[in-house]
Parts: structure tokens; sequence; C-alpha cells
């Protein structure tokens, strides 16, 4: 298929080994996005079981802590991840009871993590049932 041009070959997911095949038109929608910088890229407040979370729960994820030495994630209702460009920069846990700041994370960031997670975890709850 290579060969007779149906598809291309390419490394088009970072972390993922081996060769990778895409059609044509996947290539070239993939050449046009204007992925953000870190520097540029939103702070997203993710819950730790959404689908789209890649981190815990079997996930390679040993989280390099300020005061040294790792620890790892748990996806749990109460546990939610801060990122930025695909990095996790704060973990929140227990409803916000526990705060974990990422090495690799900067001040500013983790400035930005805390004030997106006090005012998304702070607002109205949802509850069920009738009034």
């Amino acid at each position: 298929m290579e060969l007779a041009g149906e598809v291309r070959r390419g490394y088009f997911a970072e972390g993922l080994s081996g060769a990778q095949f895409a059609l044509p038109e996947a290539c070239r929608l993939l050449q046009e996005q204007h992925l953000p910088s870190t520097v540029t890229a939103p702070v997203i407040l993710l819950h730790s079981l959404d689908p789209a979370n890649l981190y815990g729960a079997g996930a390679p994820l040993d989280i390099p802590l300020l005061d040294g030495g790792t620890r790892s994630f748990s996806r749990r209702a109460g546990n939610w991840i801060v990122l930025r460009a695909g990095k996790p920069i704060l973990l929140v846990e227990q409803h916000a009871k526990k705060l974990t700041a990422l090495a690799s994370a900067s001040r500013e960031e983790i400035e930005s993590a805390v004030a997106l997670s006090a005012g998304a975890l702070s607002g109205p709850r949802q509850t069920s049932g009738t009034s």
C-alpha cells in the first residue's frame, strides 16, 4: 500500500514506537495543524476518570515530586489533573484537599493551575433528586 501511494509511513504520534501509517489526506491535515507551544498552550483541568486522561491506572506515570521521590496518581472520583500541552503540572486529589505540584512545572504554571482548580472546583455542585 505504501509503494502504491495509498498510505504514508512516518512517526505521527509522539511516544509510539515503530512505523506508523496514515492516509495521504490525514498526513496533510496533520501538517496543517498549528499546535500551541508549551508557553501558549492553555491550562486544562481534567477529571481523573475522564477517558482523555492518559495518566494513572496502569499508564506509566511516576510523578516526580518537588521534595524528591515519586508517586503514582489514582483514578478516583475526587481526583483531577491539570495539564498544559499534555504534560501534568498539578494533581488535585481528595476533592481538592490535597494538591501536588510537579517538579517539571514552572511557578507560573502552578499558579495558573491552582487558580483554575480553585475556580472550577469551588463552583456550585450539581445534586440529583427533587427539591
